[in-house]
């Protein structure tokens, strides 16, 4: 690599890590490729972007404002890591940069309409701007460089999950200290892959690191361009993140299309301050190696970019490159496959599903694997680069702490989880419980209430449950501010359980009526009317009651003769009752949102929204029982096989085909919901003699 300066930077002109001009920037060059690093460089407790611009000799931007000047688009990185998913609306990829960008929105929808991918407005609810503190006002000052790479960031979410929703949390500076704050706030704000894009020295970052460290959810960070001469950078040295090295990118004639080998400029070697991670096994460097996984990041393979040049401000198409480009690429393909990441482990427990890349340098190390690409892996790029798979196959146990018992119930759109908890304290009561995606578990127990359970969550995180004291049973709500109200329905003494509840605040559960004396089903809409229902030849009245997002509601009850039937209730509450065909017992469990019902009878089955009924077949089971289905018609649920009885999961997609899976370490794997990505909540237990039941949450 050539490089030739064009300016010098006075020690002066640097405070607080932040270069004051942007111009003064070296061009490099690599081959016939001209390009400029985009953020200067940085001292003290301060972060860089890793993103380079393609430019003339001159150092002057490449560009056009109407049409992309080359670099790779959507279909091009989608197909080079063959990645078919597209993601839910309900997934959130959080963009964490420093500092304003006040034409993100505009940019970013340039970029999507020339590539045909939908449009992402505050509007339609995909995309949201938000300051370090997850306020919706109040952005700091735009700096170009860095809303270039906010744009380019968001570019490259976009070309790998179309269909995500789009969060831009904007730092105060480029601070470590602010970058980490917008980090955290991005899990509070329920994002399910967290892309950062640049890096500072690892000194003294350990005041920062937990910012960073969210189980669940994918964070992942670019490892620097500089090359293994560069040194390691905070966050990427981080053991509780993806690391993000980089690769040149060109198509072949191979099987796969493409070609990769390791980025000269990618960051990669030992961290200084960190431990290695129990899933990383390499023998030269005792702590922890950078990096994890790799994607496309060479000046010689740009990607097509829209939005802010770094020296004037206008929007327009540029070519970037960096590990800047493949920091949001990883970040995208997690969010599209709705899977969930345990730190940077993901590509250690696929590593045969990887491309590897083999070949390619940073510089000189010994041992040469930090800084080469080899067989397997190294230092650059990790154990290589995706081939769609990134998120799929990982799980996430919890336990509520303080308890011996804890019991999921359901996980709702962006991966917070209701459920229960026993105290392991006498007289050993069970507590209600909200786990959010970040890992933050709130309890929640109504006030003077002996005992409680969640029983329910929807999209807007409000909670219906029930709770207990000496007078009897009651319900509650609670909404996401944490307000609880409290509410009973009937007469006499108080017996009202919750179990369900949809995004418009109707819950549905059953209760006891003295007068009918006999249980009966009631639905509560948000403003607190009620309407109730029963049957008049039912013993045990409705149960197991499930509304979806239009107000249908479903059920089972049994009846005097001591029949199951299921029943489906319409909005303008006609009931129909249905059986499965020539089933002695037929128990409805849930329904999603076009209708379609799942439950239990001869055989698991599932019932569409015109009545016709298909049997859930798991390969060599005794016993079927789905639990959850989602608004695309994936369904999971438990099995007990045929051989040794023993509990395991299930998922059945939406064209029928069915797998199972088993917690890792778990004796037996039950689900119980799943949401519109495909993460699936629940309950296992181990063969650890007195151990209670646990909570998981997984992307099978």
């Amino acid at each position: 690599m050539h490089r030739v300066f064009v300016g010098i930077v006075p020690l002066g002109f640097i405070i607080l890590g932040l270069v004051s001009s942007a111009s003064a920037q070296e061009v490099e060059r690599t081959g016939n490729i001209f390009h400029k690093a985009v953020c200067g460089f940085v001292v003290g407790h301060a972060a860089r972007c890793h993103s380079h611009v393609i430019t003339n000799s001159s150092g002057r931007a490449i560009s056009n404002k109407q049409i992309p000047v080359g670099g790779y688009g959507p279909s091009d990185l989608r197909d080079a890591y063959k990645v078919t998913a597209t993601g839910a609306a309900s997934t959130i990829i959080a963009i964490v940069d420093a500092y304003g960008y006040t034409n993100a929105e505009t940019d970013l929808n340039t970029y999507r309409k020339y590539f045909g991918l939908p449009a992402c407005t505050q509007k339609n609810g995909c995309f949201k701007k938000f300051n370090q503190n997850g306020k919706q006002k109040d952005y700091p000052a735009q700096d170009n460089r860095w809303a270039g790479e906010s744009a380019l960031d968001l570019d490259m979410a976009s070309a790998m999950c179309p269909n995500c929703a789009l969060y831009l949390v904007e730092a105060n500076s480029s601070s470590i200290s602010d970058l980490a704050a917008a980090a955290n706030t991005s899990a509070k704000l329920g994002a399910r892959a967290i892309s950062n894009s640049y890096g500072g020295d690892e000194a003294g970052s350990q005041t920062y690191e937990s910012a960073y460290n969210h189980p669940g959810i994918a964070v992942t960070v670019s490892s620097g361009d500089s090359g293994y001469a560069g040194g390691v950078q905070f966050p990427a040295s981080s053991p509780h993140l993806t690391a993000v090295g980089g690769t040149y990118l060109v198509r072949d004639g191979s099987a796969r299309g493409w070609n990769e080998k390791v980025w000269s400029g990618a960051g990669s070697g030992c961290s200084s301050i960190y431990s290695k991670p129990s899933w990383q096994h390499d023998s030269g460097c005792s702590n922890r190696t950078v990096a994890d996984v790799s994607a496309v990041a060479s000046d010689r393979s740009p990607v097509a970019v829209y939005g802010p040049d770094k020296d004037t401000g206008q929007s327009q198409w540029e070519q970037w490159s960096g590990t800047s480009v493949a920091a949001p690429i990883i970040a995208g393909i997690y969010a599209a496959n709705g899977g969930l990441a345990n730190y940077g482990s993901d590509p250690y427990t696929i590593q045969s599903a990887m491309f590897d890349v083999t070949s390619g340098s940073t510089g000189i190390c010994n041992p040469s694997y930090l800084c080469h690409g080899k067989n397997g892996y190294d230092g650059p790029s990790g154990l290589g680069t995706p081939s769609g798979t990134m998120g799929v196959g990982q799980f996430v146990k919890f336990d509520v702490t303080g308890s011996i018992d804890t019991i999921v119930s359901e996980i709702n759109a962006f991966g917070a989880v209701a459920g229960s908890w026993e105290d392991s304290h006498y007289p050993y009561p069970y507590h209600a419980f909200l786990r959010t995606l970040d890992g933050t578990i709130t309890t929640m127990d109504p006030p003077d209430s002996e005992e409680a359970s969640a029983d329910c969550i929807n999209a807007a995180g409000t909670i219906a449950g029930s709770w207990g004291d000496a007078a009897g049973e009651h319900g509650f709500v609670r909404t996401a501010d944490g307000s609880i109200t409290k509410f009973d329905i009937g007469t006499g003494r108080p017996f009202t359980i919750p179990q369900g509840i949809n995004n418009a605040g109707t819950i549905v559960g059953v209760y006891f009526d003295s007068v009918a004396n006999a249980n009966l089903g009631f639905i509560r809409s948000s403003d607190g009317t009620v309407n109730s229902f029963g049957f008049d030849d039912a013993y045990l009245g409705p149960n197991n009651l499930k509304i979806n997002s239009s107000g249908v509601v479903s059920g089972y009850y049994q009846t005097k003769k001591g029949k199951e039937h299921s029943f489906v209730r319409a909005l303008d509450g006609t009931i129909t009752v249905f059986d499965e065909p020539d089933s002695p017992a037929t128990i409805a469990s849930n329904i999603n949102k076009s209708g379609t019902i799942i439950g239990s009878a001869k055989y698991a089955f599932l019932r569409a929204p015109n009545g016709s009924f298909t049997d859930i077949d798991v390969p060599d089971d005794y016993v079927t029982s789905p639990s959850g289905i989602n608004t695309t018609g994936t369904i999971t649920g438990a099995y007990t096989d045929n051989v040794y009885h023993i509990i395991h999961g299930f998922i059945r997609a939406a064209n029928g085909t069915i797998s199972t899976f088993d917690v890792p370490g778990a004796e037996a794997t039950a689900p119980m919901s799943i949401n519109a990505s495909g993460v699936v909540a629940g309950i296992y237990t181990t063969s650890k003699s007195g151990d209670g039941r646990h909570g998981f949450l997984g992307s099978p």
